[in-house]
Formats: structure tokens, sequence, C-alpha cells
């Protein structure tokens, strides 16, 4: 077993390109995002090198419970399911005996991997932090931005292995 650490890497559910205003946002503010599904596909392969397989790796998440989130969900199916660390911003809130039931599931001899992530919304206009809900007429934040307006600033994209 060892520490395998891959670059950060923007997934989201729709279809950005530059012809939408929320399309060039994502573009412009997060020019290495990629579609969930090719995410999983490019990280499933990156890790495979390292003997991780869907028997041998138990999966857990750090993600926020957000029902806009659920991308992270593809990932659970990829690696045969999901131990739940996470809470708001996809901070754990385990604890030590949270952690501790995460180490002692993890297969023998096998490999733990752990996703990371909060996220952010942009609505049909663009604007970063907001998003439509289904069954709402307005918009509302996405992961607390608005508390934590400079969030889009420190987030850097990293793109380079995928």
């Amino acid at each position: 077993m060892g520490t395998y650490e891959s670059k950060l890497h923007v997934t989201y559910t729709g279809k950005p390109d530059d012809t939408s205003n929320s399309g060039r946002t994502i573009l412009k503010n997060f020019p290495g995002a990629r579609r969930g599904k090719f995410t999983i596909d490019k990280t499933q392969k990156l890790f495979m090198k390292y003997n991780f397989t869907k028997e041998s790796t138990l999966f857990a998440t750090s993600t926020c419970p957000d029902e806009i989130n659920r991308v992270f969900d593809l990932f659970s199916g990829a690696w045969g399911g999901n131990f739940t660390l996470g809470g708001l911003a996809g901070l754990p809130f385990t604890g030590k005996t949270g952690f501790g039931a995460l180490s002692s599931h993890v297969p023998d001899d096998g490999e733990l991997l752990i996703l990371f992530a909060p996220h952010i919304g942009v609505t049909k206009e663009g604007e970063i932090g907001n998003i439509r809900r289904a069954g709402m007429t307005k918009d509302t934040t996405a992961c607390g931005y608005r508390e934590t307006s400079q969030y889009s600033k420190r987030v850097k994209m990293v793109a380079n292995e995928i």
C-alpha cells in the first residue's frame, strides 16, 4: 500500500459550451472541467496502474450531500460502493470514530481511495455560486457560496493528467 495523489479536476453533469452563459462561465473559470463519466474513466485507468481494483479498493467520499452534487454517485458505481465521510462543503464530519471505522473496512491488503470535493453552482445566466433547483422558481446558493464569496478565487484547477 502507498499514497497516491492525483491532481484536482472539476467534474460536472451539464454540457458546458461556449454558446451559453453558464457554459462560457464554466470554461472561463474552470478550464480543466470535464464531464463526470470522462473523469471516472480516466481516474479508473490511472489508479488501475497502481493495482486499485473494484474488489481490492474501498472507495470513500467527503463531498457535500447537496442533491445537486450527485455526479459523485457515478464514482460509487465505478468502485463498487461508497463509505461516506463528508458534510457541508465536503469537509469530513466523522471524527476519529468514523476514520477508525473507515480504516477497518478496507479490504485485506487492499487500497483506500478518498474523493474530497465541495461544489459550486452556475446559473443559466452564468452567475457563479447559485443554481436553479428542480421545482423552484428562484436561484439558491450552492454549498453556501455566498457565505464564502472568495471561494472560487481560491480554487485552482489543474487538469494535466486528464
